[in-house]
């Protein structure tokens, strides 16, 4: 209301008396902040007199003409959307870009982000992951946050594992067990190897030894930095 309370006062100052300029405004305020307005259209007599109004309200008299009050209710959302959302937010783990969260024997939804600070010439970034378990009767919700981390700032290569250890703390704290599907019992558990310092011909063929499917970030000979770190366990 303040912004377009000077608003007004800027046009008084530069003689911009046009009652229909004015109108726009008050019709504005009244329309997307439900106030009540009571502005005395300018003429070259009353000039004076508004602008000595300007330390009382900038010149105009509010009145609330209705209060802001809200429905409140239980359950905004039907059990068949929300159903569907988590649903689509444990494929997001199981199979998406927040597979870093995925934990074998529990059902996880999730969302990765990743925002970019202003300026964006100074690349800094904001990664985070939210998730929830269980997928399919959740009892507990987080999110990580990092702040400008350095290197890899993708959401869901950094945060997401951040919540995947959380939840492996937290889950069997709650009572809540593993239950494997049949394909995730077939499934073997391998160490992350370590391949910082190698070249980039040398980190391919050891992780194609390992059956590991390889993305390669920027360009150069040899490997500086890895995710998943060595010795991590990988599914």
């Amino acid at each position: 209301q303040e912004s377009d309370s000077k608003k007004i006062i800027e046009l008084l100052d530069k003689k911009e008396y046009k009652k229909d300029i004015l109108e726009e405004i008050k019709d504005k305020i009244e329309y997307e902040y439900k106030y009540k307005l009571s502005i005395e259209i300018p003429t070259k007599s009353s000039v004076t007199k508004i602008k000595q109004m300007k330390e009382k309200q900038l010149g105009i008299d509010i009145e609330s003409l209705e209060k802001n009050e809200y429905e409140t209710k239980e359950n905004i959302l039907s059990e068949e959307t929300s159903k569907t959302v988590r649903y689509i937010l444990e494929q997001v783990v199981s199979a998406g870009s927040g597979k870093n969260a995925y934990l074998p024997g529990f059902h996880i939804g999730g969302k990765t982000a990743t925002s970019e600070k202003l300026p964006r010439s100074l690349k800094k970034y904001i990664s985070s992951f939210i998730g929830f378990a269980p997928a399919d009767d959740p009892k507990i919700i987080g999110i990580v946050i990092i702040d400008e981390p350095q290197g890899i700032y993708y959401g869901g290569t950094i945060a997401a594992p951040v919540m995947k250890e959380l939840f492996e703390n937290v889950l069997p704290y709650l009572g809540i067990e593993e239950v494997y599907s049949e394909e995730e019992a077939k499934k073997e558990t391998v160490i992350m190897p370590a391949v910082e310092g190698m070249t980039v011909k040398e980190a391919k063929e050891l992780m194609q030894e390992n059956s590991f499917e390889i993305r390669l970030l920027g360009e150069g000979e040899r490997v500086v930095e890895q995710f998943p770190l060595a010795g991590e366990e990988i599914q």
